[in-house]
């Protein structure tokens, strides 16, 4: 986004024997607009399942982070468990296929991506 560096986040732990990965260190600018990490988030899982070929992302987020709670609700993760800090959950790729004209509906209405 004009030239400056907004954030980072990974995909690790890949298993093409189960194709399987997990996403995750989401770490943005203090500031950014919050499109920018769904941007990143639509950029990982496609990396993810159309890139590398896996069919499952797995991924565990902090129970106090409401936002994020609520926009992998929207993504349609399945939760697959919880413990004292975090929520667990596993994406299928054909769960993202769905989710993804949505996303990036979102994200070319506000401008992020060009049409």
């Amino acid at each position: 986004y004009k030239n400056e560096y907004m954030g980072m986040n990974r995909i690790y732990g890949v298993d093409k024997s189960k194709n399987i990965a997990t996403g995750g260190s989401f770490v943005f600018k203090r500031g950014c607009k919050y499109e920018i990490p769904i941007l990143a988030v639509l950029i990982q899982f496609d990396i993810a399942f159309n890139m590398l070929s896996l069919n499952t992302m797995l991924g565990d987020i902090r129970l106090g982070n409401k936002k994020v709670i609520r926009f992998h609700k929207i993504l349609n993760v399945h939760f697959t468990g919880q413990d004292d800090l975090n929520l667990y959950y596993d994406y299928s790729m054909d769960a993202f296929m769905k989710s993804k004209t949505k996303i990036e509906g979102m994200l070319l209405k506000n401008g992020i991506i060009p049409d």
